[in-house]
């Protein structure tokens, strides 16, 4: 699910359980806040915070490869649930930084793939990519 998605979902339930009370007796609501302990507010409140934190989660990885190329890897760790369709965007600024860095006129994309690396638990998604300055 996008971060949009259920960043609407979450305030729709929430908007449910405030209008949904009862007409005597207490209400959904009075009753929800009455559960609520502290620890549960904060760690809702963490979970809001850092799913809005865009760069959170990824991480670029550069080499140098010789003869004006350079091998860009792009990850996402395991536990960031969004973004499978932000890997191409996010190879493309990589090689932008790097064209910007190294003063190139521009740069060619020789190669390009996405796959899956495997690990004690689960597996985490990489694109890597090598890139040409010209």
């Amino acid at each position: 699910m996008s971060h949009p998605s259920a960043t609407r979902l979450a305030i729709a339930a929430l908007a449910a359980s405030l209008v949904s009370g009862c007409a005597s007796g207490t209400g959904h609501f009075e009753s929800f806040l009455n559960e609520l302990y502290p620890l549960d507010v904060a760690v809702a409140a963490g979970v809001v915070v850092l799913s809005n934190v865009p760069e959170l989660g990824w991480s670029t990885r550069v080499a140098e490869q010789g003869d004006k190329r350079y091998r860009i890897a792009v990850m996402r760790e395991r536990w960031s649930g969004a973004g499978d369709g932000e890997f191409g965007r996010r190879f493309g600024e990589a090689a932008r930084r790097v064209s910007a860095e190294k003063e190139c006129g521009g740069f060619t994309i020789l190669a390009y793939a996405e796959r899956y690396e495997g690990a004690l638990l689960g597996t985490r998604r990489i694109a890597e990519g090598l890139i040409e300055c010209r």
